[in-house]
């Protein structure tokens, strides 16, 4: 990301908003959002406890956090860390 290369045209292909992380999956479909991989990942892989089941308690609390996360900490970052963005 220090290099820049997620904003050239070649990363522009793979995921045309330009940010990272992008996951490809096997049937071609790129995806974004830290938070829709996570739960990409977790559904197509429940053995390995990524995401807490339909039905396990400790749901509600993880897609909390996995929310409040992609919705708060991700603003703050960008603009704390690329104020260039978000200025004339």
């Amino acid at each position: 990301m220090a290099a820049g290369e997620h904003r050239g045209s070649a990363y522009r292909l793979i995921n045309p908003v330009m940010r990272v992380p992008a996951l490809g999956l096997p049937d071609g479909v790129v995806i974004g959002e830290t938070a829709a991989i996570t739960l990409v990942l977790g559904e197509r892989h429940p053995d390995i406890g990524l995401v807490p089941a339909i039905g396990d308690p400790d749901r509600p609390a993880f897609l909390f956090w996995l929310v409040a996360m992609a919705t708060c900490g991700y603003p703050v970052f960008s603009r704390a860390c690329h104020p260039e963005q978000f200025t004339l």
